[in-house]
């Protein structure tokens, strides 16, 4: 049999007919089997073709199955995947100087099926199939594979595109229902444990049933799946936050900011008006940093006018303005208000708040009145941590639209566009007021210690510190119960009673004890509950129970006589009670 190859018919260029050798010409008992190409799929040919051409001629390989198989052989209906065994090279070759000269080993062809043509392809000819690498399999040995596999019945078989779609489908739905449900890295080891068992499957198939499952597709749906999900995921998360950071700030903001402080005009009357009170200065003006530049605007004058100001670029960034916030706190300042008057010394004081400036003040005082208070610069600085505080909450509110606009922020209609910086403000705010609490509780004359419901040490001053570990008791390893019956007589069921009186009834407890380490003194020892404080509306009537009780509050004191004082009860609206 003769492989031919298609031409354009002489009688009518645009249809093929096969060609025909001269030296064939006219000569019977020779089939012809059309040579073409195989088809490439993305530059790789996996594939050959049964029939090619108008008329859908066989190939040689079919020929050639056909005609050793037998009639009862039928050849497959459309392309056929190629089975390439070992890969290039894996077919017996002989070269035809070798056949000439008489070396070619019966054996090798007995009973074998020859192909006769070029073997070596010129460079870059040749086609890519899935087992070569940086070489190319030439047309002959190409054909011999394809025929191979037609002869061993080893045809490869891939599933219509409708099963196709129904494996990728599939799969792609239970990783999508079991992503919804699991965590991020819990779907990540699912989308490789799904792709693995799949390649799995695929291998399986291949071997034992010659049929080629889709795998790159499903890996490309399977890994786009898993991105979708880790930035649907992201998303979801982001917002989440963003409407917490927003909730949570606007919470805070509200509990911890005074409501005379959420009007700047109002503000800056406030503070100007506290200095004036307190210091006796001579002149006073406030500058303020316009938002977006490095520009300061005049707020504020006491004492004096605008005009008296010396300093006419007022720019943050130029001196004495720089030399101010490198400083980090007051700095003398000569001729900045004009001319100074009889005995006055003057200062500049940047006003910052949580690493944010947002503006200066420049003050003129007399120097005797500043001799006659004690550690001014520091009073100073106090001074300035204060103000920033209170105008950060000012000019935050204004600019946010006041308390509707926070409102609005909660429930994710409009506010910031960057929460992270608001809540770290409020988070600064917070450590403030918490370290306010600090120094409140510790400057108390009676030693406290504060108690959840369960018995766990909340907050200790450093009073009731002090006073157990002259007993050499660690209260962070002790429960209320253990501080009530080691400081007092009672036995654990009387102690039980106590606790019990105060979490379940909400009523103090009074009783005396005695230390070790101070025996000829006597101590009253207090237990009460600290509740929530109930908000009345305009009506009066509570919007949340206060009733439950959250903490136990402990607290001693000293006292002369010889018999325990009994405390009035405390108000039930009350948080605190005084030791």
């Amino acid at each position: 049999m003769v492989g031919v190859k298609l031409v354009p018919s002489p009688d009518d260029s645009s249809r093929l007919v096969p060609s025909t050798p001269p030296e064939l010409d006219g000569r019977k008992g020779i089939q012809k089997g059309i040579v073409a190409d195989p088809p490439a799929a993305g530059g790789v040919c996996r594939t050959q073709e049964a029939h090619s051409g108008p008329g859908q001629l066989p190939l040689l390989e079919t020929v050639a199955a056909t005609q050793v198989l037998g009639a009862g052989w039928s050849a497959p209906a459309g392309p056929y995947l190629i089975d390439f065994c070992g890969g290039p090279g894996s077919l017996p070759n002989v070269s035809a100087q070798r056949l000439l000269a008489g070396d070619l080993i019966p054996e090798l062809v007995t009973g074998r099926c020859v192909l006769v043509g070029t073997r070596a392809p010129a460079i870059g000819s040749g086609f890519h199939t899935p087992t070569t690498a940086s070489r190319r399999m030439a047309l002959l040995e190409y054909q011999g594979h394809a025929l191979n596999t037609l002869l061993a019945d080893r045809v490869i078989r891939e599933p219509d595109s409708l099963t196709r779609l129904a494996i990728i489908l599939s799969l792609l739905f239970v990783c999508a229902s079991v992503s919804r449900r699991a965590t991020l890295q819990l779907s990540f080891w699912l989308t490789l444990v799904v792709i693995g068992f799949h390649a799995l499957v695929s291998a399986t198939a291949l071997v034992g049933f010659r049929t080629w499952l889709p795998v790159s597709e499903n890996v490309v749906g399977l890994v786009a799946l898993m991105v979708f999900t880790v930035r649907g995921r992201a998303i979801e998360v982001t917002a989440s936050l963003k409407n917490l950071i927003s909730e949570s700030a606007g919470i805070l903001k509200d509990k911890c900011w005074p409501v005379h402080g959420q009007d700047v005009d109002t503000t800056w009357s406030l503070v100007a008006g506290m200095i004036d009170q307190t210091l006796d200065l001579k002149r006073l003006i406030f500058l303020q940093v316009d938002p977006g530049s490095s520009r300061l605007k005049t707020i504020l004058a006491l004492h004096c006018s605008i005009d008296d100001m010396a300093e006419r670029r007022r720019d943050s960034t130029r001196p004495p303005y720089k030399d101010a916030i490198n400083a980090k706190g007051p700095i003398v300042v000569e001729n900045f208000l004009g001319t100074p008057q009889k005995g006055e010394r003057q200062y500049l004081i940047p006003l910052v708040f949580c690493g944010e400036l947002l503006g200066f003040w420049a003050m003129g005082i007399d120097s005797a009145k500043l001799a006659a208070i004690p550690e001014f610069e520091s009073l100073l600085h106090d001074y300035t941590s204060r103000m920033g505080e209170l105008l950060h909450q000012a000019m935050d509110v204004s600019q946010s639209g006041g308390i509707d606009a926070r409102a609005k922020l909660r429930f994710g209609a409009g506010g910031s566009s960057e929460p992270q910086s608001n809540l770290k403000s409020t988070l600064n705010l917070l450590q403030h007021r918490l370290g306010a609490l600090d120094v409140l509780i510790n400057s108390l004359d009676a030693g406290v210690i504060v108690f959840d419901i369960f018995g766990r040490i909340l907050q200790i001053n450093d009073i009731m510190l002090s006073l157990l570990k002259k007993e050499s008791l660690v209260p962070f390893d002790m429960s209320a119960l253990d501080v009530i019956t080691t400081l007092s007589d009672f036995d654990l069921s009387r102690a039980r009673k106590l606790l019990r009186r105060v979490i379940v009834e909400s009523l103090p407890v009074s009783f005396p004890v005695k230390l070790r380490s101070s025996p000829g003194s006597r101590y009253l020892f207090h237990l009460k509950p600290l509740r929530e404080i109930s908000r009345k509306d305009e009506r009066g009537r509570s919007r949340q129970g206060g009733g439950k009780e959250h903490s136990l509050r402990a607290g001693g004191h000293h006292i002369n006589g010889n018999s325990p004082r009994n405390e009035a009860p405390t108000d039930r609206k009350a948080l605190h009670a005084t030791p």
